[in-house]
């Protein structure tokens, strides 16, 4: 009878386990989704305000104290259904996608994603898909980055460390560490492009617009200054830092319950 290793190496640790079902990946990405959302929901809507109206961190959160603490949590239910669902497909389509295209062993077959699924969607009702295109690029983009990134950081972290190679504090902290700066990092690089986006969104029943023109009116609104662009890109990093470490490692941590 075959022997397996009793401790394998840690960059062996996440493929030498048995077969997943799989709606496991999809579960925790929709748990991580979810648990994301919830813990930085208020955050959010302070950085919403700030890229749609310019506003300081005291101005937006002035607004937020005047609506009172009851009102914190209002409007919860689209965005948590859009991060439950997208985190979802976002995390189950990507082992399926590298099966597909037959790149499951390889290192390289991170930089492929899978926002082509969404492009039907274009098709639907438009008012819901304003901005659709800027969305797209950036998820796309974004997502591309972060899996190409997020194993050779996570290994980087676990080489650095001190501990035992296998714990699982160490996993949970590698998943963290990665996932929380490569967040932060990416969320920072596209924060124009957020910006932009709310603009697009911030009207209804209009003609659209196209994003050179939304970034064009942003621009001159704000001065054609680089620093009143990037208002609110403190509140956005943190916030990315906190959801991006949290998605990974509540990814993560649930995926290796069914391991």
């Amino acid at each position: 009878m075959r022997k397996i290793p009793s401790n394998p190496s840690t960059h062996e640790v996440s493929h030498v386990t048995r077969k997943r079902p799989r709606y496991v990946d999809f579960f925790c990405g929709w748990s991580a989704g979810c648990i994301e959302t919830v813990i930085l929901y208020p955050q959010s809507k302070l950085i919403f305000r700030q890229q749609l109206f310019g506003l300081a961190v005291k101005d937006a959160v002035h607004q937020l104290k005047s609506e009172g603490v009851w009102l914190l949590y209002r409007g919860l239910l689209p965005p948590l259904l859009m991060r439950t669902t997208t985190r979802s497909i976002m995390f189950g389509m990507y082992d399926k996608y590298q099966q597909i295209l037959g790149c499951e062993n390889e290192k390289t077959g991170k930089r492929y994603s899978f926002t082509l699924c969404h492009a039907q969607a274009a098709f639907l009702c438009e008012e819901f898909y304003r901005g659709f295109s800027v969305i797209v690029f950036r998820n796309g983009t974004s997502n591309i980055l972060f899996f190409t990134l997020r194993e050779p950081l996570k290994h980087l972290v676990m080489d650095n460390v001190p501990g035992e190679k296998n714990s699982r504090v160490k996993h949970i902290f590698s998943d963290f560490a990665s996932g929380s700066v490569l967040g932060a990092s990416i969320s920072t690089l596209f924060f124009p492009i957020n910006v932009t986006k709310t603009r697009m969104q911030s009207t209804i029943g209009t003609p659209f617009i196209s994003p050179f023109t939304a970034f064009e009116s942003v621009w001159f609104e704000r001065n054609r200054s680089v620093q009143e662009l990037y208002r609110g890109v403190h509140l956005n990093f943190t916030r990315s830092l906190m959801a991006w470490g949290i998605t990974n490692t509540a990814f993560e941590f649930l995926k290796r319950l069914f391991d």
